[in-house]
């Protein structure tokens, strides 16, 4: 009921993505990719999606972030979402900076944070979704197609989608660094 195909290239010194996220459901679908759409200029979201490194995998995490098991937090970032209706697409342009530095927001960078390059063949795009209920309660967040979730949230269901391009990737090696999920 959810369709995500997903291109990429490593172009000027970029990671360049394109994404169609498309509802074949009969809801409509909440989806945690806030971002301005296909647009120009393509947005840096460098800050905004969970870079997670695996030896012949590039995950892009547009989802709630998990916290790392058996941590107890407080509270945690809910990232902008967008809404697409049933039988629509929302179609999404977004780059990030070559070498693509592993990133989450439970052990961001620092300055003994340590680092490791490789080159990896495959990236994954996730994106968390689920669909509107009565109860969601959404608010514009200053620009169009970026909402604020404010209530109503059901469980969180995950779509990807992979393609093929060499990327440089900074890992991260550090003893704190907690890979994101």
């Amino acid at each position: 009921m959810i369709d995500l195909r997903v291109i990429g290239k490593v172009e000027d010194g970029l990671l360049k993505v394109e994404y169609k996220l498309e509802n074949r459901g009969t809801s409509p679908l909440i989806a945690f990719d806030g971002a301005p759409g296909a647009g120009s200029p393509v947005p840096d979201l460098s800050r905004m999606i969970l870079v997670s490194y695996a030896i012949e995998d590039l995950k892009l995490l547009r989802v709630i972030p998990q916290p790392p098991p058996g941590t107890m937090v407080e509270s945690a970032r809910i990232p902008l979402v967008s809404q697409t209706d049933p039988g629509k697409s929302r179609h999404v342009k977004f780059s990030l900076p070559v070498p693509v530095r592993e990133f989450n927001d439970w052990t961001p960078d620092f300055k003994d944070a340590t680092y490791e390059k490789h080159v990896v063949p495959m990236i994954t795009l996730v994106i968390g979704c689920f669909w509107k209920t009565p109860a969601t309660v959404l608010k514009p967040a200053g620009a169009p197609e970026l909402l604020r979730l404010h209530a109503g949230m059901e469980p969180e269901q995950r779509v990807q989608a992979s393609f093929r391009v060499d990327v440089e990737v900074e890992a991260r090696t550090d003893s704190k660094f907690l890979r994101a999920r």
